[in-house]
């Protein structure tokens, strides 16, 4: 992933082909996720569920954000620690 990161930043800066600007994001978000892995499977699944709904209603009302990031940051405050998985 990092060796298709770094490719595809040569290619963008000596072509500009915006193809190569897309595979950079999708490389960087993959990343990203790999390396949150263990921390996302501690995670209950149902907040698998609402993250992304939550997501998608903030990016139709913005307005919702008001709402979502205090009811987010709540959330964390209060929740149990994770489990060590063994």
């Amino acid at each position: 992933m990092v060796a298709l990161l770094v490719y595809g930043t040569l290619r963008y800066k000596t072509s500009g082909d915006a193809g190569f600007f897309e595979l950079n994001r999708t490389c960087v978000i993959m990343i990203l996720l790999w390396l949150a892995w263990p921390e996302l499977e501690a995670l209950p699944r149902w907040l698998l569920f609402v993250v992304p709904i939550c997501a998608c209603a903030c990016a139709w009302r913005p307005q919702y954000l008001l709402v979502v990031l205090p009811l987010a940051f709540v959330y964390l405050l209060l929740r149990p620690p994770a489990r060590k998985k063994k």
